[in-house]
């Protein structure tokens, strides 16, 4: 792995109550929107088992959250069988993309914090939360975020979660250019300012930490992320749901649920 992809180990300032941690303000969210219009070229669909659960689970009459959706690409998974869909994230720009890609009477986008999810409970038949967790900053929020997840399913709800997995095997970490030697580390992500994806005049301005490679024509930024050990994932959602299969998948941790 080259220098410059290995992330680095990050210093997570803790929990104050409600108020989300400076942490993921400058590192998460902040970056998501500045790479937004990027981040949605790359990423069009859901993986392949992600899909397999929807079809299996998203059938007609169903109601579907769709927890930190980003760009929405569960959207065609989530609704082929005649489910309706309800998509939230705390990007508002990732939000933009998601409605303008995806927005209809099927599949409703909004901006809401997982961890403090805007429903009413025992209201969906089933919860996606994929590729979410590992952005919470805080073994608390994260706890947090599957207890929400969790209490807007009806009783005998499905609900399948992703977060991305410390261990970086089966080829995996050949295809994300990344290996973890630390739990909580910051991830770059290089931004470029040329291609189809990249136009100067609706950029977003970028955080504060990030620095300019012109060497590549990019500014890099670093997401936070936390990265789940094996048995990790499984143990916080078994203390509030019953386990029906847990794996490993595209490099994350799955727990369907």
């Amino acid at each position: 792995v080259r220098a410059e992809r290995r992330p680095e180990a990050a210093s997570v300032p803790q929990s104050d109550g409600d108020k989300t941690p400076a942490v993921e303000l400058e590192h998460v969210r902040s970056v998501y929107n500045a790479i937004a219009p990027q981040w949605h070229g790359t990423r069009y669909k859901a993986w392949p088992r992600v899909a397999k659960f929807c079809l299996m689970n998203c059938g007609p009459g169903a109601l579907v959250a769709d927890v930190g959706c980003g760009n929405g690409k569960m959207a065609d998974s989530a609704c082929r069988r005649g489910a309706r869909t309800i998509a939230c994230d705390t990007s508002d720009a990732l939000i933009d993309i998601a409605h303008k890609a995806h927005g209809d009477k099927r599949y409703e986008c909004l901006v809401a914090d997982g961890v403090r999810l805007p429903y009413r409970s025992s209201a969906f038949d089933v919860a996606l939360n994929i590729a979410v967790l590992h952005h919470l900053s805080t073994a608390e929020r994260r706890l947090q975020c599957i207890r929400e997840t969790l209490r807007i399913l009806k009783p005998g709800g499905r609900a399948l979660f992703y977060a991305w997995a410390k261990e970086q095997k089966n080829g995996a970490a050949n295809r994300s250019g990344h290996q973890f030697d630390a739990p909580d580390v910051l991830v770059p992500f290089h931004l470029r300012e040329h291609g189809p994806h990249y136009d100067r005049e609706t950029a977003r301005q970028c955080p504060a930490h990030a620095v300019r490679d012109d060497r590549k024509n990019a500014t890099v930024l670093k997401r936070y992320c936390h990265v789940f050990a094996e048995g990790e994932l499984r143990g916080l959602v078994a203390g509030a749901a019953r386990v029906d299969e847990c794996y490993y998948d595209e490099g994350n941790w799955a727990v369907a649920c």
